[in-house]
């Protein structure tokens, strides 16, 4: 009898707290690149960092494949990347990130390079762009192996989940 009031108590204690955990959907696109050249295994690399630190964070993480623009963007969100939203939507997705890797100013020696990456935060419902932001790895002069600086710049990301 003593447990069941004790479980009952803690249902009730434990009922109001907010659940904390967002569903965000993450996509990845490359552009700067000549078609039909293979992905660089730097934006698999940048995908697996943001579906890390989300998931590491407590959130609902899912991705849809690396897309490929023509272009830089002159859209918030452009339109290739339209039907990956409303999937994402879909699906149950809250937030929807698109990082932009753009490889135009990286030179295609064969060598690994780090393209510029703009990230872009979007509330699906209702839409709302809440933040963008362009993670700047200048300031590295190497990318350490455990992507450290860049793990704290995508988790400035999740202050802008309640907004």
């Amino acid at each position: 009898m003593f447990k069941k009031r004790l479980y009952g108590m803690a249902f009730i204690i434990l009922l109001p707290l907010p659940l904390c955990a967002a569903n965000v959907s993450v996509l990845v696109a490359e552009t700067g690149l000549q078609e039909g050249s293979p992905p660089f295994a730097v934006s698999g690399i940048w995908e697996g960092i943001l579906l890390e630190v989300f998931f590491e964070e407590g959130h609902i993480v899912s991705n849809a494949p690396v897309a490929r623009l023509p272009a830089f963007p002159d859209k918030e969100l452009p339109g290739e990347v339209i039907s990956d939203f409303y999937e994402a939507a879909g699906g149950g997705a809250e937030y929807f990130i698109l990082a932009i890797l753009d490889y135009s100013g990286v030179k295609q020696d064969g060598k690994q390079k780090q393209p510029d990456v703009h990230l872009r935060l979007f509330r699906i419902r209702p839409y709302k762009m809440l933040h963008k932001m362009y993670a700047d790895l200048s300031k590295e002069k190497a990318v350490n192996e455990d992507f450290t600086l860049i793990k704290r710049q995508i988790e400035r990301l999740t202050v802008y989940f309640n907004e």
